[in-house]
């Protein structure tokens, strides 16, 4: 996830960062290439006697490849370039210049959550909608976690609707996590935490691709609270150990 968060501003080709595959999901995807165009106005304006390389603008695509042998998938990826002063650590400037750069595609989409392979469908067709649109429309991104959120509590068989008065009323997302954390509370305290941020969203509050990136990280922490059971696992066989003060003997197979 750290990632893909410094992928959400502008960087230079050499901090460019390597995340996660979106084929084999163990690989790390490294800058292959890097081809900035700059556009026709910027061309133009080398013609004023006032040009700086900072009014250097256009556009840049590339190729992302797997690092792991046994996969070697290939990311196209595009996005903003721009020529801007380069400032040490310090903040201050001796007349250098850097390229920089800002994702805009990538195809395949980059992951923004690791999803156990138990997760249904609907859940797992929502967040990679969020993905492939993230970095365009971090909103739309917002809004389908939030639609992930819903699809996971209807799998969890939350009720979508109740009778009131004989007439049959449409339950709130915000009510439905209420009652999901009655059984489930942390991870129904998270999922509200998803659903706010998805909200924003709806409001027409204007998100930013790393408030997306943490509205993910946080539906990445729910899922491997309710899917991964290692945790569960590691305290079922604490417990065995410390009653019987020894490993407790393996299960023979039968035949």
């Amino acid at each position: 996830m750290d990632e893909l968060l410094n992928l959400a501003g502008w960087l230079k080709e050499d901090e460019w960062p390597s995340p996660r595959c979106p084929e084999c999901d163990h690989g790390l995807l490294n800058l292959d290439s890097l081809t900035a165009i700059n556009s026709a106005a910027s061309d133009r304006y080398r013609e004023d006697q006032n040009w700086e390389p900072d009014w250097i603008v256009g556009h840049f695509h590339g190729v992302l490849r797997c690092g792991r042998s046994s996969c070697g998938e290939l990311v196209i990826i595009s996005g903003e370039y721009r020529v801007d002063e380069d400032h040490n650590e310090d903040g201050l400037w001796y007349g250098q210049y850097a390229e920089l750069y800002r994702l805009r595609y990538a195809i395949p989409a980059l992951p923004i959550v690791l999803m156990p392979t138990e997760i249904p469908d609907a859940v797992r067709d929502a967040v990679t909608a969020a993905s492939r649109i993230l970095w365009t429309d971090p909103n739309s991104a917002g809004n389908r976690l939030r639609t992930a959120v819903e699809d996971l509590l209807t799998h969890h068989r939350v009720r979508r609707y109740v009778n009131t008065n004989g007439r049959r009323h449409r339950l709130s997302l915000h009510d439905r996590i209420h009652e999901f954390k009655r059984t489930r509370t942390t991870v129904g305290e998270t999922l509200e935490a998803v659903k706010w941020i998805g909200n924003q969203a709806s409001h027409n509050d204007k998100l930013s691709v790393q408030d997306v990136l943490q509205g993910a990280q946080l539906f990445e922490y729910a899922l491997g609270l309710l899917y991964d059971k290692s945790p569960e696992q590691h305290a079922k066989l604490v417990r065995k150990i410390n009653k019987l003060r020894r490993l407790p003997k393996p299960r023979l197979a039968a035949y």
